[in-house]
Parts: structure tokens; sequence; C-alpha cells
């Protein structure tokens, strides 16, 4: 199971998203709702893309022995234990890094005997990806706000494309 133990911050501030929404700066009835749409956003994007933008602490609980650390670029390896099944921690030292640009992978030993493993790690989004990541997360916010039901009525309608599916597909795809 992956779970976020640290809460990103906000990727893209009220001022930048009023700018993307076309909204004027000195209107701030709607502040609530556009800072609302923009974390909504960024955490359907951080999921989507399997990344996130700022740095974020990642844990993952599984039997697996080869381990994937998604969410995106490797900063630190925080921990990795053995779990018995009282729950009781052991470090393990017998692991192997693959640090790869797109996705790092740990691999325990054989030798290591357990009910499951957990690891902690920080990731955050490549370098040359970020623009795209908070491009993709302005254009879902300002998407959100303008169509804030999911229902249309008086017409026949057919879904539009968008732009952030095909943002959110090359970021995929970059990473394999």
């Amino acid at each position: 199971m992956l779970t976020c133990t640290s809460t990103s911050s906000a990727a893209i501030s009220t001022a930048n998203l009023k700018i993307h929404m076309r909204v004027e700066a000195s209107d701030t009835s709607e502040d609530d709702a556009i800072d609302g749409f923009g974390l909504a956003a960024q955490r359907y994007i951080e999921s989507r893309c399997r990344m996130t933008v700022n740095a974020s602490s990642w844990q993952k609980q599984t039997r697996d022995y080869i381990i994937p650390l998604e969410m995106g670029e490797l900063d630190t390896l925080d921990a990795v234990v053995s779990v018995d099944d009282a729950g009781a921690e052991t470090a393990i030292t017998d692991y192997r890094l693959n640090s790869a640009p797109s996705l790092a992978t740990l691999v325990i030993g054989k030798a290591v005997e357990a009910a499951e493993f957990r690891v902690r790690w920080t990731a955050s989004a490549p370098d040359d990806m970020v623009e795209s990541v908070t491009q993709a997360i302005a254009m879902t916010a300002a998407h959100f706000f303008a169509n804030r039901e999911s229902v249309v009525r008086g017409t026949i309608a057919a879904p539009m494309p968008m732009g952030v599916d095909m943002l959110c597909d090359s970021l995929t795809l970059a990473r394999l």
C-alpha cells in the first residue's frame, strides 16, 4: 500500500491560478474556491502521473521483494525495514537500490525473511517535468472552476479532448 506521509504544498499560487482562469486579481470572492480547485487538481494530476511537484514523503508497505519507489524522482531513501506480525520494525541492510532517472526500484536480498517490508522515501518531479506537471494542474483547476457541475443540460454532449490528457500521457510515457 502506497501512502503519502507528508502533504505537499500548493504547486501554484492563488494569484497564478487567477491569471490562468482569467479572474481579476482584485476579486477575492472566489479565492477559497480557487484554492480548493487548485489543490484538487494537484492531487488528481499527481496521482494520475504518479509524481509529485514538490518533494513529498512516501511510505509503501508490501510483501514484495522488488519495490518500485513511485511518485517522481527519488530524492532520499529514508528507511527500509521488515515488519513482523506484531508490527515491530527491524532495519534491513541487505538491499540494492536500482536508481534510474525515471523510476527507482528497491530490491530486498533473498536472505531477508519478513512478513512485510516498509519503505520510506522522499520524491519529487524531475526538474525537466515540473513545468508540464504545473501546466496540467493549472489547466485542470481552470476546468474545475469553469465547469463546477458534471451535468450538461439542454444539449447533446460529447466528450471534448482535454490538453491535460495529452500532458499526463506524455509525462507518464516519459517515465517508462
